[in-house]
């Protein structure tokens, strides 16, 4: 059930992240939409991607208590 909530979390701020991670100018409106649909439907067809994800972060986070 955490995994669940965690790849939720993932999927919900990838949108967030992906226009925020550039400056504002370097993709038009129409580019940036073309970047996520892609990036949304390369994820939907390797979900596994998002496992692979979850897990790395939980071992940072582990790696980070110590």
């Amino acid at each position: 059930m955490k995994k669940i909530f965690c790849l939720l979390g993932l999927t919900l701020l990838l949108p967030s992240m992906s226009a925020s991670a550039l400056p504002e100018d370097s993709f038009s409106p129409e580019q940036r939409q073309e970047i996520r649909t892609i990036i949304k439907d390369y994820l939907i067809k390797n979900p596994e991607i998002l496992l692979d994800v979850s897990q790395a972060l939980q071992q940072k986070q582990q790696q980070e208590q110590l």
